[in-house]
């Protein structure tokens, strides 16, 4: 999300198929963070009723409460904490009951913005997930691992499209985790002897 302005960033809507992984929608604009939650909608609508994924910080917040207004809040992803995970994987929670507690939208730290754009490269370079849109492609050229161990755009360059496909992908596996009963996202694991 951004706040629309002429002069700042993008928002960026990005949509995977959930079963394929094929990148079906990519748009960026300026819009104000409460008309953006109207075109999330338009465009969940358009695509099965898509989950509905926004960044819980800054802008974003704003998004969520319109989103709230506007739909049912099962189409609004929520992520768990570790500890409401921990309950769940504990027993003293059921998946249901630790969802209710969940806030609306996804929180973006430096730590896990990172594991996502490994998710991502690792989709990628997998063919875990197709792309179909130029305008990304070209975006991605410019978005880089920068030497305090963060990711993005190089000086004068944008990274909205990335960072909203690179968060899109990581709620397609925890999603698809969910189908499975697992609570959280995998981790890669190897064979112990």
């Amino acid at each position: 999300t951004s706040l629309g302005t002429e002069s700042g960033d993008y928002s960026a809507i990005e949509v995977l198929d959930l079963l394929t992984g094929r990148q079906v929608h990519s748009e960026k604009l300026k819009i104000s963070p409460d008309l953006l939650a109207f075109r999330l909608v338009e465009i969940s609508d358009i695509y099965n009723y898509a989950t509905i994924a926004v960044e819980r910080n800054n802008t974003g917040i704003a998004t969520l409460k319109k989103l709230a207004e506007l739909i049912e809040p099962d189409r609004i992803y929520k992520e768990l904490t570790v500890a409401q995970r921990r309950a769940v994987e504990d027993g003293r929670k059921t998946f249901d009951e630790a969802m209710h507690e969940a806030e609306d939208g996804i929180a973006t730290t430096t730590a896990n913005k990172s594991l996502y754009a490994i998710y991502l490269e690792k989709a990628i370079l997998t063919g875990e997930i197709g792309l179909s849109n130029q305008e990304w492609c070209d975006e991605a050229q410019n978005v880089v691992w920068k030497n305090n161990k963060e990711w993005g755009a190089m000086k004068g360059f944008h990274d909205d499209k990335f960072i909203a496909l690179a968060i899109c992908n990581y709620v397609r596996i925890a999603k698809l985790g969910e189908f499975v009963g697992f609570v959280g996202v995998a981790p890669e694991t190897g064979y112990a002897s």
